[in-house]
């Protein structure tokens, strides 16, 4: 898939990052950390001993049916007990028509009401330095609806619950020095509505950043790889995860969260 490493909020970016009156610490966002619990995906360990990792396979049967019929372009690139990645989840026209959502106004607009927000809805962390916003996914129904066909694509063929709405996605930059340390994004304590599925949208080329890798702790520490357009998923209640530092560049995703029911 050809880089996009063009994007046009990326002058915006790069003076935010730069700009000695912001913070790139400063940041509000509704990721938690804490213990893991039992996973509830009932008959996974025996589905994956069908699947061949060797091949790429559709994500479900290929139809022209339905309001997401769009999701079966996506193929199954890698996948494992705690996680799948899925190639093409969002193909060269839908990154296009994603971009023209994170435009530079827009983007203006949100880190504008950031700085704004009460000291107590902020947190300086030295767990997490990054640059974010986050993007109403309802108010995007094209998006919402895409977004929404890779998660049950996903939970059906996992087994899972029903799931029931989606949080706000947040778009990340990951400028040369940001991180995010290990954690879980679904922790025992919080209360409900509770998270079940996470999902990381790859936004940047290879090329446009080194360093960076999305590490998960699972049976041990894998790295999987994404290009622009991957997508990666894996339950928000078990898998303990984390953005090692950017040596170079820049890292973009969209990060997104499933409800259960």
């Amino acid at each position: 898939m050809p880089a996009r490493s063009h994007l046009p909020i990326l002058a915006l970016l790069v003076s935010a990052l730069t700009s000695p009156c912001w913070d790139r610490r400063l940041w509000l966002w509704c990721l938690h950390t804490g213990p893991s619990r039992p996973s509830h995906r009932a008959g996974l360990a025996s589905q994956r001993s069908q699947i061949s990792r060797a091949a790429w396979a559709p994500v479900v049967s290929v139809s022209d049916e339905g309001p997401r019929s769009h999701v079966h372009n996506c193929v199954v690139k890698d996948e494992a007990e705690d996680y799948i990645v899925l190639g093409n989840a969002f193909d060269e026209e839908l990154l296009l028509k994603l971009q023209g959502e994170l435009n530079e106004k827009d983007l203006e607009e949100l880190v504008a009401h950031y700085r704004e927000e009460d000291s107590e809805d902020q947190q300086i962390s030295t767990d997490r330095s990054t640059l974010g916003a986050f993007l109403d996914v309802r108010q995007t129904p094209w998006l919402e609806d895409h977004l929404l066909g890779l998660f049950e694509a996903v939970s059906d063929r996992w087994q899972l619950p029903e799931l029931d709405i989606l949080e706000d996605a947040q778009y990340c930059v990951y400028g040369p020095g940001d991180h995010f340390d290990w954690h879980q994004d679904q922790p025992d304590v919080a209360p409900p509505p509770v998270r079940r599925l996470s999902l990381v949208l790859m936004l940047s080329a290879p090329g446009d950043f080194s360093g960076g890798d999305l590490e998960l702790n699972t049976t041990g520490i894998v790295r999987p790889k994404l290009l622009a357009g991957d997508a990666i998923i894996f339950p928000s209640e078990t898998v303990e995860h984390r953005v090692a530092p950017v040596e170079a560049g820049m890292r973009q995703t969209l990060v997104c969260w499933a409800y259960a029911a």
